[in-house]
């Protein structure tokens, strides 16, 4: 099991701008499972991206989780859900990618 985590804190703005943290899991040298956690303020992006970019005007606040398993030396099968955390409306935007 391994953790990686980082932390920016932006003097200028006075707050944390990036955040990440995530734990994987190997039970097998075939499988994993990744949980992971994304912040982004919404200074930081505005203060690095164009206001189109960030059109919301909000933080990113996303969750993830992926899973895999290695059929072969040259195939593998993974899939991975996303949920954005949106305060404007109060819950769980969920995206889905396989």
């Amino acid at each position: 099991m391994r953790w990686r985590g980082g932390y920016q804190y932006d003097p200028q703005l006075g707050q944390v701008s990036l955040a990440n943290t995530g734990i994987e899991y190997n039970p097998t040298k075939i499988t994993w499972c990744r949980l992971n956690y994304r912040y982004a303020s919404k200074e930081y992006i505005n203060q690095n991206l164009t206001a189109e970019a960030n059109r919301y005007n909000q933080d990113i606040k996303q969750l993830g989780v992926q899973v895999g398993w290695e059929l072969s030396d040259h195939w593998a099968i993974a899939g991975s859900l996303l949920s954005r955390f949106s305060p404007k409306t109060g819950g769980a935007i969920p995206r889905h990618a396989v």
